[in-house]
């Protein structure tokens, strides 16, 4: 049996504010208010990047190898990525590294350490196909054209450093892939936190907040006129960050990214 428990973070923003100035932040989460550090409108618009920090528990990066053909055809290129784990959405655009968007092939492979001995379960999402192995052995696997979303458990894994290696095939369309791993009898996390908010434009802002969890599925960004009603979803958003554009710069907006984290009942 599975519920989704959901955790909102609120807060307002005015986009027409004298340049220097603060915006005080509040937010909430399952009833109780916490005070998040005001956010200082810049003098001018950075157009640096706006990104969350990458929290790396292990110096072993991933060895990344890419392949024309969806079957691992003719070797690409070697590459390395220093994240905890995999999530990439290249929509239409392709990996690169001399490949097209369509009918290509990668793998992902490094030493992951594991804390505890236990259950844990696996989370691969991916357009199109992926095959998943733990120290060699097979544990997930939907090698076909489409849409994946599976989380399969291996139940014991021993603490420890372990060899995990996925594959993942495209073939047209949207290509996109994301592995992440967690404890099978989670608890319940934090709220979402440190919510930063910084103008690009006069019609964008980006929001980017801190992540508490390893299980969550997605967060729902929601807009509203006024703060209390009307609210409507805007985007649906795996990274902890947004960029909302083509704003009103003589609006009020009010906007809540939303956490869902699977949990389990036993």
């Amino acid at each position: 049996m599975r519920r989704y428990q959901v955790i909102m973070l609120a807060f307002l923003f005015c986009l027409c504010v004298p340049a220097g100035s603060a915006l005080g932040l509040n937010a909430s989460s399952l009833g109780a208010v916490a005070q998040v550090p005001a956010v200082t409108h810049p003098a001018e618009f950075p157009l640096s990047d706006v990104r969350a920090a990458i929290d790396l528990s292990t110096a072993d990066p991933w060895r990344v190898e890419y392949y024309s053909g969806k079957d691992f055809g003719q070797y690409f290129a070697t590459d390395y990525e220093s994240t905890e784990f995999i999530y990439h959405d290249w929509g239409t655009s392709g990996p690169g590294h001399g490949l097209g968007p369509d009918f290509f092939s990668i793998r992902y492979e490094r030493s992951v350490y594991f804390p505890e001995t236990g259950c844990w379960k696996f989370r691969v999402r991916s357009d199109d196909g992926f095959r998943l192995f733990v120290d060699g052995r097979p544990i997930g696997e939907e090698w076909s054209n489409g849409w994946h979303d599976i989380a399969p458990e291996v139940d014991p894994l021993s603490a420890g450093n372990h060899q995990v290696k996925l594959e993942y095939q495209q073939w047209t369309g949207v290509a996109k892939v994301e592995l992440r791993w967690f404890r099978c009898q989670s608890v319940m996390p934090g709220a979402p936190s440190d919510l930063r908010a910084t103008a690009r434009s006069r019609t964008q802002i980006d929001l980017v907040w801190s992540d508490h969890s390893m299980d969550e599925s997605d967060f729902h960004v929601e807009r509203s006129p006024d703060g209390s009603t009307g609210w409507a979803e805007i985007a649906t958003v795996i990274p902890p960050s947004y960029n909302d554009t083509g704003l009103d710069c003589a609006s009020r907006l009010s906007e809540s990214p939303q956490r869902r984290r699977l949990i389990h009942n036993l």
